[in-house]
């Protein structure tokens, strides 16, 4: 079944019983309200994946994300989270090891996102040395008009100084200089019957997918590298 106003309804009220008395009794109506409804997205997407992107084609068990939060290191610990989401990464590497694309619905919105987000040290070095050496390319595609009329650049947090190794003068710096690469779109949630969202959520990851392969780039040479070790290396000389 698609998502409905109950699934939103449901997340609403979980927003504000947001404790494990209130969930346990319900966890039947979030699978089938909340939880069916994305995996069934998912499903679609992959679809439309398997035709522009399909290298990033996910299975739906795997993409959809679980409703618990992991509070382990949080001061929140709220159990569960208030939105359901997935994300579709290439199968070449490892989940959050490389760009990916996502989706997510909340009673307050729908966010489709695509890029790397906080990515861990050496994943950083890695994209970075990437667009060092072909950021030309890279701001083509960020210059694209209709890119940038859908989508915007989602906490565009960056360092302070030049990362190590990379000078000051590049002409790129401000895209070195980010923590995060990542384009988004967020809407007043709209998860009307098919196949008007799971539609225009593929068209929106279409739109998205020269953005996301020229990040991939980098990761998924690596994954190539580690397949095949007799591959040659590609030098690491920064630029």
């Amino acid at each position: 079944m698609p998502f409905t106003k109950d699934s939103l309804n449901f997340l609403a009220d979980l927003a504000e019983n947001n404790n494990r008395e209130w969930f346990t009794p319900r966890k039947e109506d979030y699978k089938s309200l909340v939880q069916g409804p994305m995996l069934e997205l998912a499903a679609e997407l992959n679809h439309a994946l398997a035709r522009f992107a399909p290298e990033f084609c996910t299975p739906p068990q795997k993409s959809v994300f679980r409703v618990y939060r992991d509070v382990r290191f949080s001061k929140d610990k709220r159990p569960y989270k208030t939105n359901i989401a997935a994300l579709f990464w290439d199968a070449r590497g490892e989940k959050r090891s490389g760009p990916a694309f996502y989706v997510s619905v909340s009673p307050q919105e729908v966010m489709i996102a695509a890029g790397l987000y906080s990515p861990a040290p050496p994943e950083a070095l890695l994209l970075r040395q990437h667009i060092a050496a072909h950021h030309e390319r890279f701001r083509e595609i960020l210059a694209d008009k209709s890119l940038r009329r859908r989508f915007h650049e989602m906490d565009a947090e960056s360092l302070q100084r030049a990362p190590k190794g990379f000078s000051p003068s590049h002409p790129a710096i401000d895209l070195l200089l980010r923590k995060h690469w990542v384009l988004a779109s967020t809407e007043d949630c709209d998860v009307s019957p098919k196949p008007r969202f799971p539609a225009a959520t593929a068209a929106a990851f279409e739109a998205l997918t020269p953005f996301v392969r020229f990040l991939n780039e980098p990761f998924a040479a690596r994954a190539r590298r580690a397949k095949d070790p007799l591959i040659e290396p590609r030098s690491r000389t920064k630029r």
